[in-house]
């Protein structure tokens, strides 16, 4: 028997076969595999395989691969594998993965064409109709599957919300977007219509990301606008196919799936992996970008959006410049917010990922499906250079990457296999995103149809800037985790980056390192912190630690209120008796130290715990002052940290120790039996507390004078009372 007969014999008895990764896969109806076909198979393993990659080879020089006919089942795509992959280890936060869109409709509302013109987007594209599934093989290996049912019926409701306020009617929404799926059940798209009273209504469409993206997103609000039209004034209630301005033929999302597991996985994908292991070999780990809070140890994806808007007269500037500079409004935008980053981090090597539509072929520009990728864009800023010049690097690079850019995120994980932390995302952690998804003309006779702002509660990542354009105005829009970030502090960027852009327009040539990116009133702040001017509500001698350490300070309380509750984290609580003791027991190490190693500083590398705490206040108990040192930072910035401070002796937590003592000599304390209580050293209140590495990477003049153009990062010293 040929494969050709003995895959059309399985056909009719519902039995799907294709190649995963160059394995066999079947799925059957419960009992139609029976021990003599399992033999067939099995004897005819390797003609099948052979026979089934000639045929998707053929089929794929369209550039798409096999329309399927009888598709029941097909294998996931890359990017499905990944959000599967999500959902599986947090099911909790499945919500940030939902893709809403909200439609203001005020005018006559036909709802039974509306349902009708809904249903028939579900007809139309498979995905839509799409489930997953786990299923056996016969090794008792375990895959998910992508299941396409024949029909699915949409999930529509309807909510009489006449009367309510504002803030009700965007609470209700909010609701409505947040509900999450189960991917085992298809559709994975849901809509509910918000009547607000008169011929006013707000309709609310929600897919999950495992089947759409923001271009389906696009393509389905043009497509459910045509099929709208079309049943208010035919009144046909199927042939979805016959429905004017709709291409009866489309191709579908699991045929793109199949193709990318069976032809792009072993004829392109090598290509690109070689690029992306080479472009981002030794690249940072982890990207701090000045956050309010320490980062949680399990991340609930929690966030909210800060929107502002150039100006048009900006907005032409920038356009302009871009023009003149022979790239792209991206690539300037994206080159100031590297500036922004650089700036806040302190970090010269940066990683940052953008999307890319990632449809390559007019074939898939009206599919629907899950086809956006992720590109990880690496910017190494250089000293002394030009913004110019680092647009011309931005360019470049972008160009190059973008040569690159149908590599699968997930699989470009799977092969750099970067160290996984449920704290944040591998790779990169911020995002910029230029979204230009072109929605067409949304009007109807005697309906208005404008898209409505929804301000999304969740956050994939730590930072996001999403650029777009409206009118001919820019839009930004921060997108931020706000168990990171304070609400304030987002609109603190938001302005630093405004700032960036009016200096790069008004001279290009400038010197990184002579940008000001804080607003004046801002640096004044700093001057009056520096000089001890600012005004506290009391004089000097009112002040109740004018004239007492933070070391005399903590003595009283710890006095007066010993067994109140001093410092806690996530592991224990100590009272102020017991946070005095283990202090003290810190200082009387330092005390000798200070005197063997003839040194005043104290490095502290010590993750924000209880342990934190204690080492600062042993430092100060022993007379000495501290410099504070980020493990995540890159070796050579903590080495020009160690050097200008001339560091001798560190304070740091165990699991860091191995990769921090190279950078300091290491002091060998004696084993200390017991510690006596001592009366640590009496401080001046105006004696050394802290040293600070400021990085002239601020360029902010902090004492009143601008620092010179390229100067190198220098040591300051912050004096503080108390």
């Amino acid at each position: 028997m040929t494969p050709s007969v003995l895959i059309q014999n399985l056909e009719a008895l519902h039995v799907r076969l294709w190649l995963d990764e160059g394995q066999l896969r079947y799925k059957a109806p419960k009992g139609a595999i029976t021990p003599e076909i399992l033999g067939q198979l099995k004897a005819h393993k390797a003609a099948i395989i052979e026979y089934l990659t000639d045929r998707t080879q053929s089929d794929a020089q369209s550039g798409l691969g096999p329309k399927s006919i009888a598709a029941f089942t097909a294998p996931l795509s890359f990017n499905q594998r990944g959000l599967w992959f999500i959902h599986e280890l947090a099911p909790e936060s499945d919500f940030g993965y939902n893709i809403p869109e909200a439609l203001d409709l005020v005018g006559t509302l036909d709802e039974s064409a509306l349902e009708r013109a809904l249903q028939c987007l579900i007809n139309r594209h498979q995905a839509l109709r799409t489930r997953f599934i786990k299923a056996e093989q016969e090794n008792d290996e375990e895959i998910v599957l992508q299941e396409i049912l024949p029909e699915a019926l949409l999930p529509h409701s309807i909510e009489n919300l006449e009367g309510c306020s504002d803030a009700d009617i965007a609470k209700r929404i909010d609701l409505e977007i947040q509900r999450t799926f189960d991917l085992s059940t298809a559709p994975l798209l849901r809509s509910c219509l918000f009547k607000l009273g008169g011929q006013h209504a707000i309709l609310v469409i929600t897919l999950h990301h495992i089947i759409a993206d923001g271009w389906s997103k696009g393509l389905l609000t043009r497509e459910l606008a045509l099929a709208y039209q079309h049943y208010l004034e035919t009144g046909n209630s199927h042939h979805t196919d016959l429905v004017t301005g709709l291409t009866p033929d489309v191709d579908q999302y699991p045929d793109y799936a199949t193709w990318q597991q069976n032809v792009y996985r072993t004829q392109e994908l090598p290509n690109h992996v070689g690029y992306w292991k080479s472009r981002l070999l030794e690249a940072p780990e982890l990207l701090e970008v000045m956050h309010d809070y320490p980062r949680p140890q399990q991340r609930k994806y929690n966030g909210e959006s800060y929107f502002s808007t150039l100006d048009a007269d900006l907005s032409r500037a920038l356009s302009e410049e871009a023009r003149k500079q022979g790239c792209s409004t991206f690539m300037l935008l994206f080159s100031a917010f590297n500036i922004l980053l650089y700036r806040l981090s302190g970090c010269r090597d940066l990683i940052v990922g953008t999307q890319t539509a990632n449809r390559h072929t007019t074939a898939v520009e009206k599919t629907v499906g899950f086809f956006v990728n992720t590109l990880a864009l690496r910017t190494q800023i250089q000293e002394n250079i030009t913004f110019s010049e680092l647009l011309q690097q931005v360019k470049t690079s972008v160009l190059s990457d973008f040569e690159h850019q149908s590599m699968p995120f997930d699989q470009l994980i799977e092969q750099l296999s970067p160290e996984r932390h449920s704290t944040y995302e591998p790779l990169t952690q911020v995002m910029f995103l230029m979204q230009n998804v072109p929605m067409g003309n949304l009007s109807l006779p005697g309906l208005s149809i404008q898209p409505r702002m929804i301000r999304r509660q969740s956050a994939k990542f730590d930072l996001t800037l999403i650029m777009s354009m409206e009118g001919n105005q820019f839009q930004c829009e921060f997108e931020y985790s706000t168990e990171l970030y304070k609400a304030e502090t987002i609109v603190r960027l938001n302005e630093y980056f405004l700032n960036i852009l009016k200096e790069v327009l008004e001279q290009p040539d400038i010197l990184l390192s002579a940008i000001k990116m804080m607003p004046d009133k801002e640096i004044e702040r700093i001057k009056q912190f520096q000089s001890r001017t600012i005004d506290t509500g009391c004089s000097a001698d009112q002040s109740p630690v004018a004239s007492q350490s933070l070391v005399d300070r903590f003595g009283q309380i710890a006095n007066n209120s010993p067994q109140a509750i001093a410092v806690a984290d996530t592991v224990r609580h100590y009272s102020y008796a017991q946070l005095d003791t283990l202090a003290t027991r810190c200082a009387s190490k330092l005390r000798q130290i200070r005197v063997d190693l003839q040194t005043n500083y104290v490095g502290i590398c010590v993750q924000r715990s209880n342990d934190l705490i204690i080492a600062i206040l042993g430092v100060l108990k022993a007379g000495m002052a501290y410099v504070p040192l980020d493990s995540k930072h890159p070796p050579a910035r903590l080495m020009s940290q160690v050097n200008d401070a001339k560091i001798k002796y560190l304070i740091t937590d165990e699991h860091l120790a191995s990769a921090l003592t190279p950078l300091v000599s290491k002091y060998r304390d004696q084993h200390l039996k017991s510690v006596e209580r001592f009366q640590s050293d009496k401080r001046n209140p105006n004696a050394t507390l802290e040293l600070l590495h400021l990085s002239s990477l601020t360029s902010e003049p902090l004492v009143g004078e601008e620092p010179l153009a390229g100067e190198k990062p220098s040591t300051s010293v912050l004096e503080c009372n108390g």
